[in-house]
């Protein structure tokens, strides 16, 4: 457990200094991630402070026959590593966010560049997702990568995704 928490402070030590227009991390050792707008760029950042092996990967439903399929995609994904940027071209990407929040939507798709050079961004999403109960409602974020990624036997794609409680997101003008 020492050992643990030294890599989670040392990892946090090294947490990028991002002057982002949002930025989601609900708690330091979470994954955090940071959407800004550069002069012709949508950025978009992600850091796992406990490295590739903690970062929130797949959605839906797991069930033992697709565990080959997601231990292969785990595999084919690892040059993400713990950190990883994305950047697509401002016109190839749409931006809507309300004041309030009660929308938050951005979505990408075209050509892009990215740090883990194995790997193709082909596109990208943020969306809210609101689960409401008789007394309560919830409200998270998920942020979603479409990746490809050449094999010997052709091209994969995959869909990273990476849920954030809103309550760990802040949105800056």
């Amino acid at each position: 457990m020492k050992i643990l928490s030294l890599l989670i402070i040392l990892n946090l030590l090294s947490l990028p200094s991002w002057s982002a227009q949002i930025f989601c991390q609900k708690h330091p050792r979470d994954v955090a991630v940071a959407i800004d707008w550069l002069d012709q760029d949508l950025s978009i950042q992600v850091f796992s402070p406990l490295g590739y092996t903690y970062m929130p990967q797949i959605e839906g439903p797991l069930r033992p026959s697709s565990l080959d399929w997601s231990r292969y995609q785990f595999q084919q994904l690892e040059p993400l590593g713990s950190r990883f940027e994305v950047r697509f071209k401002k016109n190839d990407c749409e931006w809507t966010i309300n004041k309030n929040k009660s929308e938050t939507k951005v979505e990408c798709g075209g050509k892009s560049t990215a740090s883990a050079k194995e790997l193709l961004f082909t596109s990208f999403s943020l969306v809210r997702i609101t689960e409401s109960t008789l007394k309560n409602q919830f409200f998270t974020r998920r942020f979603r990568f479409s990746v490809v990624r050449k094999t010997q036997l052709g091209d994969d794609t995959f869909f990273v995704t990476i849920p954030v409680s809103e309550q760990g997101c802040q949105d800056y003008e």
